[in-house]
């Protein structure tokens, strides 16, 4: 682990829980393409057929949700060997 881990926000806060997969698809491709503008992923279409950089990262992706009625939970995926999303729920 890094001592001083960078933290980096992609795009502003969203408040429509229907925007959240368009965004975590985003900074996917933001992480997995490290030598392009992350900027370039927020606002231009994705193109499906686009090879990526990388095909994993060490790098992962923090989504923190939160509003009234939540509940606390942690939720991490690994669906390759170092990619980690982690959702947090927060009341």
């Amino acid at each position: 682990l890094l001592e001083n881990p960078e933290q980096i926000p992609f795009g502003p806060t969203i408040t429509n829980p229907d925007e959240v997969p368009d965004r975590v698809q985003r900074a996917q491709r933001a992480i997995l393409n490290p030598n392009t503008d992350s900027s370039r992923y927020l606002h231009d279409s994705l193109d499906d057929d686009e090879q990526n950089e990388l095909s994993f990262s060490q790098d992962y992706m923090s989504i923190q949700i939160s509003g009234p009625g939540l509940v606390d939970l942690s939720f991490v995926d690994l669906p390759g060997i170092f990619v980690v999303i982690s959702f947090f729920y927060c009341i």
